[in-house]
């Protein structure tokens, strides 16, 4: 089933009766069909038009209550805190005893904090009560909740649901509080192994990971070891996401400090060794901001987990930074999504590698100028390739590719095409657009014509 989201949008805008239809079919899509996707789309733009009526508000305070979808749900508390606080404070105190999803309990805290009422208050003091966080029970004192800010309560309950949820996760972590707040968060004794499919979900869930941007009062942090990091991708996505999370931190000194010192303890390779006595220098520490530390940081952890799963991998290092890389007969499969992290990466060579298919997020790689897939099993190229504004050289001989999207004419700097030995039928007239396009190879398709 597809919305026909033109004829929704007109039903919602004009006449009563057409708008009473279209939400009432709109209603009964949220409640009945089995997609999320577009029971997610539902609610969007049941919230665009701000609908605030009383069996709008019973629907979104039961998807709050039972649905099993957490996105559904985070829907719910988004819509219900803009258009229904007040009235919806007694079912985030519910929500509050029993939402398992973090980011939903996060989204809570900040309306009940939003709110700003009595009622509110006494939402957040009778949870500190209840939860009675054991480290933080010796610092905080159960009878004086009454005497700080609704804020600062807000701040208690997201500290503690943020250790809890990462302690949950990961049980090695190590923290030390402080006035009810986090101050330290030790990660590097994490050694979590992934045994079945179940842990695997649990570790492509970063919400936990991402939220360690709610400790505002974190001064330390030690990172996931890298022998933990460098297990998996997923293990390393997580290392990724925590330095981009700090990265979003406001206290740029605090991070740049923490990122320092992460890179203090890597391993004195070659390719990292000048780099890092660069860096250990106090004479040079200050030309280095934090986004280039934590650029170091996650370029450095990408090549060794690439070291470590393709021993044979070819590369070249800038900086700090990873410009070229190469593999060559060693099946790949897909190209991984954290490729998308190398914003400096000029060079992508990885033929015979068996590779099926290519990420969305390829198209961030504004800086490629060379991707040479050649000798793969490519069925189609993402719309996303038409992004590589840098492009100079594409080679996709020896493939498998169907059809070429019509991005392709955006890549106003290729110079080289080689599309040989693949099974196109036709070339999208886009192509003609390539003005700086002096090689293009086409043998050995089933071509009837090639566009002017």
């Amino acid at each position: 089933m597809k919305i026909d989201h033109k004829d929704l949008y007109k039903n919602l805008s004009s006449n009563e009766f057409e708008k009473s239809y279209a939400l009432e079919t709109i209603i009964s899509i949220i409640e009945h069909l089995d997609n999320d996707e577009i029971r997610k789309e539902c609610l969007e733009l049941l919230n665009k038009f701000k609908i605030n009526n009383d069996k709008f508000f019973k629907i979104l305070e039961n998807l709050l209550i039972s649905d099993s979808n957490k996105e559904i749900r985070y829907i719910a508390v988004k819509i219900l805190s803009e258009n229904f606080l007040l009235k919806t404070l007694r079912a985030f105190e519910w929500a509050l005893k029993n939402e398992t999803s973090y980011n939903c309990l996060i989204l809570i805290i900040n309306a009940l904090e939003e709110a700003n009422s009595i009622q509110a208050r006494n939402i957040l003091i009778e949870e500190i009560k209840r939860t009675k966080p054991p480290k933080f029970r010796p610092i905080i004192n159960i009878n004086q909740l009454d005497r700080l800010s609704i804020n600062y309560l807000g701040n208690i309950l997201k500290n503690y649901i943020t250790i809890k949820f990462l302690k949950n996760k990961f049980p090695q972590l190590e923290y030390k509080s402080e006035n009810g707040m986090i101050i330290e968060l030790d990660l590097s004794k994490i050694n979590t192994p992934i045994t079945c499919w179940r842990d695997r979900c649990e570790i492509q869930d970063i919400s936990e990971i991402t939220g360690i941007r709610n400790l505002k009062n974190l001064r330390n942090l030690k990172c996931f070891p890298l022998t933990w990091a460098t297990q998996n991708e997923f293990n390393l996505e997580c290392f990724i996401s925590l330095i981009l999370t700090l990265l979003n931190k406001r206290d740029k000194e605090t991070v740049k400090k923490l990122f320092l010192s992460n890179i203090n303890i890597m391993k004195d390779e070659e390719s990292y060794s000048e780099i890092k006595n660069f860096v250990k220098n106090p004479n040079y520490q200050d030309t280095f901001s934090d986004t280039k530390l934590a650029e170091i940081l996650i370029n450095y952890s990408i090549l060794s987990f690439l070291k470590k799963k393709y021993p044979q991998l070819q590369y070249e290092i800038q900086k700090g930074v990873i410009v070229a890389l190469e593999i060559s007969d060693k099946p790949i499969i897909k190209i991984p999504e954290f490729i998308k992290h190398l914003h400096l990466l000029r060079t992508l060579k990885l033929k015979k590698c068996n590779i099926y298919s290519i990420p969305l997020s390829i198209g961030e790689l504004k800086g490629l100028e060379v991707l040479n897939l050649e000798d793969n099993y490519l069925h189609g190229l993402p719309e996303s390739i038409g992004k590589l504004e840098s492009l100079r050289i594409l080679n996709l001989k020896r493939n498998q590719l169907k059809e070429i999207p019509k991005s392709i004419g955006s890549l106003k700097n290729l110079e080289y095409l080689n599309l040989e030995m693949n099974c196109l039928m036709r070339l999208p007239s886009s192509i003609g657009l390539l003005f700086k396009l002096n090689y293009l190879n086409v043998k050995s398709n089933h071509l009837k014509e090639i566009p002017s």
